[in-house]
């Protein structure tokens, strides 16, 4: 179990780094405004930013510009990162070359199907969490207050989404 959680610490670890050098190094802006001003308009970013919070957007173009630069940065970091893992393991396994691309096919696929079901359960669970019980909309809250409701969301999610996957497994081996 401890070489298991390792295991997974280490590759979160790896795709953070990746993530981050990335949003470092490579340059989205221009990208991102040409796609922003051509295919989107005032109201559009603003539907957007209501569907996604619950609440209108201060700045709706803003928004989607960082939503917008956030997903293409997952979605760079993503294959890099399962080529890095895939070559190690590769390296570590002696597999064929040939062999290397098709797992790194495969396991770019499960990880971003891995990706998009635990960012989906941790917005589901955010926005239909009765969180106005504990919380009044009246108040205002500290930054340490608001990070652990974060926390607490992104603990759910993890057990939510490790009980959901042992389901899956468990149906699979049978």
């Amino acid at each position: 179990m401890a070489k298991h959680a390792l295991n997974l610490f280490l590759k979160l670890a790896l795709f953070t780094a990746v993530l981050l050098i990335l949003g470092k190094t490579v340059p989205y802006d221009m990208v991102i405004n040409n796609v922003i001003v051509r295919h989107v308009s005032y109201e559009d970013a603003d539907r957007f930013g209501k569907r996604l919070t619950g609440e209108p957007a201060p700045e709706p173009i803003d928004t989607l510009r960082f939503c917008l630069t956030l997903l293409l940065n997952t979605l760079l970091a993503l294959p890099l990162t399962s080529a890095i893992i895939t070559v190690f393991n590769g390296v570590k396994n002696n597999l064929k070359p040939g062999l290397l691309v098709k797992e790194w096919i495969y396991s770019t696929l499960r990880r971003l199907i891995k990706l998009v079901a635990f960012t989906f359960m941790f917005w589901a669970l955010l926005r239909f969490l009765p969180y106005q019980t504990v919380f009044s909309d009246r108040e205002t809250y500290s930054a340490f207050t608001l990070a652990a409701v974060v926390a607490f969301n992104v603990l759910l999610t993890a057990v939510c989404y490790g009980f959901i996957m042992k389901i899956i497994t468990i149906k699979r081996s049978l």
